[in-house]
């Protein structure tokens, strides 16, 4: 069973992340961006994606 997320949500790790997770990430400008959850490779250890 997955423990609860409570908002706002700082991941520490990737280990317990599920798809539609987010989180928001602070810019140098003081506007923020937001993390999301895409998919979960079970077997990968490594991912990355970028968007703009």
């Amino acid at each position: 069973m997955l423990n609860e997320v409570k908002y706002p949500f700082v991941p520490k790790s990737n280990r317990s992340l599920i798809p539609g997770q987010f989180w928001a990430i602070p810019l140098n400008n003081g506007k923020f961006a937001c993390g999301r959850v895409i998919e979960v490779h079970p077997f990968e250890t490594k991912m990355f994606l970028a968007g703009w």
